[in-house]
Parts: structure tokens; sequence; C-alpha cells
């Protein structure tokens, strides 16, 4: 989704979703990603505001079953030409540095920007559910499905020494 800055007169609303094809293969995409923007434009920053949301498809991290995680992510950044961006090597970032972004030209790729919101938004550990059992470390059997009768006291050397130790 490309934005012509030459457009812009002060501000527009920018509704729409995104086709799946489209973004990032980070994750995938079980529903098409509406996004409902605001963008206003002064002088050469811009402004832009709004959601996004979509339905995409993870995995347990405990039972790596895959389900449907619902993102409904709230979006509030600015976009500054690429000749403001420091130059310097290193910098320090402030709270505020963290929500900008560059372009260059005078049209503006919101796609990337959309996926990298969407990513930030994933759970670092995904469950199913918070009272997912995950699988069992001996036999691998999801314990969501069926129990199994493993011995569970498993004794390794590491263990032994560290009871040992702590005696």
């Amino acid at each position: 989704m490309i934005i012509k800055l030459l457009d812009i007169e002060d501000s527009f609303a920018l509704k729409g979703d995104l086709e799946v094809a489209k973004l990032s293969s980070a994750y995938r995409l079980a529903s098409k990603v509406h996004y409902d923007l605001i963008i206003k434009k002064s002088k050469d920053t811009l402004s832009i505001k709004g959601s996004l949301n979509c339905i995409i498809s993870l995995t347990c991290s405990r039972c790596l079953d895959e389900f449907p995680y619902m993102i409904n992510a709230i979006v509030d950044f600015k976009m500054l030409p690429q000749n403001m961006a420091p130059h310097e090597p290193e910098i320090e970032l402030k709270r505020d540095d963290m929500d900008i972004y560059y372009y260059e030209g005078n049209e503006v790729e919101l796609e990337p920007i959309i996926n990298e919101e969407i990513i930030l938004n994933i759970p670092i550990k995904p469950l199913c559910k918070e009272s997912c059992k995950g699988l069992c470390q001996v036999c691998g059997k999801n314990q969501n499905y069926e129990p199994c009768d493993c011995y569970k006291g498993i004794n390794t050397i590491l263990g032994e020494k560290l009871k040992e130790f702590l005696n």
C-alpha cells in the first residue's frame, strides 16, 4: 500500500484490507489484515494513528498445536524524511524515538510498517490456552487430549549432583 505525499493536504482516513499474500512469511495469516488509519501531514512529517486487526495462526509453545490468535493493534507513529534520520553510528534512543520511521522520496510504503506492527504484537511464548498441559517429556503425548502413565521422576546425573550439593 503506497501513499503519495502530494495527495495529502492536511489529513485523510485510510480503511481497508490487505491481502494475505502481500505480507511476511514470519507468520501465517488466517484472515485479511483490516486497517483503519488516520494520516495527518504537517510539512514533511506524517503522523499515523489507528488500528490493525487480523487473525494469525500460531503454534502453542507447550503442546505444539496450531491455534488462531487475534491481533488488535493500536498504531501511533510518525514518519520523517530520510534526511532527518540521525547519521551518527551510535545514538542513545529515547522513548519517543521508538515510534519514528523514515521515508525517501514522495511516496510512503505502509505494508512493511504494518507487517512490523503485527510481528510486535505476537506473544513471545504463545499458548493455545492458559491451562495448556503441554507434551509429556517422556513419551511426547499431548496431555490436553490424553493423560499418560509415564514415570515423571527422571533422575539425571546433573540432578543427583545438585541434590548432593544442596544436602
